[in-house]
């Protein structure tokens, strides 16, 4: 299924921002052929096109996603309606 590309050592070093979340951009003649991201931006990619209801089906990088997520502060009357 996946293609695999071989990249210049130092097209890889260059590309910290991968790491960091960001996905890279890799151009052929000025133009984008290639996005390079990380395994979990790409799972979570996978997982969110394929969007279930039930959470026992959810990929655990999308999971994993929601527990970590923080309301902005901005929002925080909103917990009264919860109650």
């Amino acid at each position: 299924m996946g293609c695999y590309y071989a990249v210049a050592q130092t097209d890889v070093r260059s590309s910290a921002n991968v790491r960091e979340g960001e996905p890279v951009n890799i151009t052929r003649h000025g133009r984008r052929e290639l996005v390079l991201m990380s395994a979990d931006h790409y799972d979570w990619l996978v997982a969110a096109a394929k969007r279930s209801h039930r959470t026992d089906h959810t990929a655990g990088v999308v999971l994993e996603a929601v527990r970590s997520a923080q309301m902005d502060p901005e929002h925080t009357a909103l917990d009264e309606l919860m109650k």
